[in-house]
């Protein structure tokens, strides 16, 4: 058994979407939606896996502005419209103390948040990658691309 010593707990160091996107085999393009909590020690808590769209638009035609849209829309919580609120901060708390890391409502809302994408199938035949956008600062989002 190793004890360590003097080891702080892990806190949550950001939030984000984790988007799964691909193109089915009649033309439409679909999303999969895994919200998560990453944490100091490098380890990475799930915190909604039930989420998703998809539409019948081919992905060559769709805009990543679009794609990122559609991935907060559907991480909107059911009584986003009467609470205003962006994320479903209380189920978010609840996961994270089951996994050990204590944190508020408060504390998970300051936190940077991203969207990445990760590409599974790309029309034209270039590899796949995964696009980040990054909407922690109020100036508004960036997109990078990575390998």
């Amino acid at each position: 058994m190793v004890r360590l010593v003097n080891a702080s707990p892990a806190t949550v160091v950001s939030l984000g979407a984790w988007g799964d996107l691909k193109e089915g085999s009649g033309g439409g393009t679909s999303c999969k939606v895994r919200e998560f909590a990453l944490l100091s020690d490098g380890r990475e808590v799930t915190l909604l896996e039930d989420r998703g769209w998809t539409t019948s638009a081919p992905m060559g035609v769709i805009s990543l502005t679009h794609v990122v849209r559609n991935v907060y829309n559907v991480v909107l919580p059911d009584n986003a419209e009467e609470t205003g609120e962006e994320h479903e901060w209380q189920r978010f708390e609840e996961c994270l103390r089951e996994a050990g890391v204590a944190v508020t409502r408060d504390e998970l809302r300051a936190l940077p948040y991203r969207v990445i994408l990760s590409v599974a199938t790309w029309i034209a035949g270039p590899p796949p990658l995964t696009l980040l956008s990054d909407t922690g600062c109020a100036s508004g989002s960036s997109v990078t691309e990575r390998p």
